[in-house]
């Protein structure tokens, strides 16, 4: 890691002082990213072997612990880098269609990065409720209009704790359509 931060400070013409603070932040927060993604996809890797041991459940809770304990921005960030990877927006589905949250005013269809997160969401009243992948095509041709359609907002990524950024559709469209960055 500080072999890559010193290349990429040598290629900023060798001057630590031309890094700036929002920069510094910036690489910081790729590298936790990054660093989380693939500790997260060992330990799913883990846990989809047929049997899961002690060490492999406790791995996979700690990893989901440490993501759900980061910030709404962070969370963000993280939603985004998973669904330009695996090209998927999970949802909670009950007998009458998709969970909603009331946000203030406003009614928010939820969304995770991933199963084991929405699943975590799962609780209390929602304990019924299954994870539901939907392919960011749909989502893009069917969900996004839909959602405006209804005046519907999305929470991003909420936890117990918040009820995640809630963004309005064509911001998370455009957030779905921007490249996927090559770190």
């Amino acid at each position: 890691m500080h072999q890559w931060l010193a290349a990429y400070v040598n290629s900023r013409e060798g001057a630590l002082t031309t890094i700036h603070c929002t920069e510094i932040i910036a690489l910081l927060l790729v590298i936790l990213i990054y660093h989380l993604m693939i500790k997260m996809m060992l330990c799913i890797t883990k846990k989809s072997e047929p049997v899961m041991n002690n060490a492999t459940a406790k791995c996979v809770e700690t990893e989901l612990d440490e993501i759900l304990a980061l910030g709404t921005k962070k969370r963000l960030a993280y939603m985004f880098e998973m669904v330009h990877e695996f090209k998927q927006i999970w949802i909670l589905n009950d007998e009458h269609g998709c969970v909603m949250l009331t946000n203030e005013d406003d009614d928010c269809v939820p969304v995770w990065p991933s199963r084991e997160f929405a699943q975590s969401w799962a609780t209390g009243e929602w304990q019924d409720c299954e994870p539901k992948a939907i392919p960011v095509k749909d989502w893009l041709s069917r969900w996004t209009p839909g959602l405006e359609q209804d005046d519907l907002l999305i929470a991003v990524f909420p936890t117990e704790q918040d009820d995640g950024t809630i963004l309005f559709p064509d911001e998370f469209d455009s957030q779905l359509r921007v490249p996927k960055r090559r770190f």
